[in-house]
């Protein structure tokens, strides 16, 4: 109940590798509460006001929970970009970052790429492996894991 009445972010976990540094912030919401039209306003000031203070901290590139990112709740992010054009962050969702990370931590050489996931949500990115030459896997979650054992 007190998350109802009194909400605001907090730092869950801070990790660090090497010179990257990692921080869960947390929405303290339900997740009932998503699903409540009349909360997401106030969702979405929260989220906002976490994106704010990481810009602020100089954060570079923040990924959105699962939950936090929605066509219905704010356009997948794009809310928080057209309210703050000046932000210098990167905003992104966790597909978006993980192909980011693959495209930029790959050793030279590299032409061959296997993602898991979502189908739809990964192949988005296919034009941008095809742009580094790179030949791209996608295996559905239908798939049984086992053959990759």
């Amino acid at each position: 109940m007190l998350i109802w009445i009194c909400s605001c972010i907090f730092v869950l976990e801070r990790n660090y590798f090497n010179k990257l540094k990692l921080q869960t912030w947390v929405i303290p919401k339900y997740k009932i509460q998503y699903s409540l039209k009349w909360q997401n306003e106030r969702i979405n000031i929260l989220i906002e006001e976490a994106i704010l203070d990481a810009e602020e901290r100089g954060i570079k590139v923040s990924s959105l929970g699962l939950l936090n990112q929605g066509e219905e709740l704010n356009i997948y992010g794009e809310i928080y970009i057209h309210r703050n054009p000046k932000l210098k962050m990167k905003l992104v969702d966790g597909s978006s970052l993980v192909v980011a990370i693959v495209l930029n931590n790959n050793p030279k050489g590299t032409t061959q790429v296997l993602f898991r996931g979502k189908l739809s949500k990964v192949a988005y990115f296919k034009p941008l492996l095809c742009a580094k030459k790179v030949s791209r896997w996608l295996l559905s979650m239908m798939k049984s894991t086992r053959r990759l054992i």
